[in-house]
């Protein structure tokens, strides 16, 4: 029974061409070889709590691009944006919280730390 699997996995590779000498040589592209800028962020509330799970949504200010995400269990949220000269407006929201926003500038493939600050919604 072990005998067919063989012959079939020989056939499957005997089609298969050594690559040439160009395919060999070209570097491959990884995810790792396009450039982007970073937001990175944190979100606390007014007493220095981590706010998990809040949303966080990034527009182009001149656009109509958008990302989101969301923060996970240590507050933390990071968004990957193309690595142009650009204008962001992000902004965060929670439930139980007050929504902020900031505007951030990024010139090119380069990371932004930003941090909020959540006060909660008066009842």
């Amino acid at each position: 029974m072990a005998c067919w699997l063989v012959v079939a996995l020989a056939g499957l590779f005997a089609g298969a061409s050594p690559p040439s000498p160009e395919q060999r040589d070209k570097p491959k592209k990884s995810k790792k070889d396009y450039s982007y800028a970073l937001l990175f962020g944190t979100v606390f509330d007014e007493n220095g709590r981590l706010v998990r799970g809040a949303g966080i949504r990034v527009s182009e200010k001149e656009g109509k691009k958008r990302w989101e995400a969301t923060t996970d269990v240590q507050g933390e949220f990071a968004v990957h944006l193309p690595a142009k000269a650009a204008v962001y407006l992000v902004e965060v929201s929670a439930p139980g919280f007050q929504g902020d926003r900031k505007e951030v500038a990024v010139t090119g493939d380069e990371r932004q730390d930003l941090v909020f600050r959540l006060a909660r919604k008066q009842q």
